[in-house]
């Protein structure tokens, strides 16, 4: 009957151990997605910028070859 309740309260102390580290582990992976996503959103936004900035300096270089050739 001991070896039950030894069985019985061991199980339960690595089934609520494995529980708490489970947890732990979805938290870091929740905290690592929510920081992967924060980094994509940065990356993709400044992107757009650099992509901006590409048209620009496009649109001029063009303004400059006109004028080139129109002298």
């Amino acid at each position: 009957m001991k070896y039950f309740y030894f069985t019985a309260v061991l199980y339960t102390t690595l089934l609520m151990g494995c529980k708490k580290e489970e947890e732990q582990i979805n938290d870091l992976c929740l905290y690592k997605l929510e920081s992967t996503l924060q980094t994509n959103d940065s990356l993709q936004k400044e992107l757009l910028k650099t992509q901006e900035e590409i048209g620009l300096l496009q649109e001029k270089l063009e303004i400059a070859r006109q004028l080139t050739e129109a002298e």
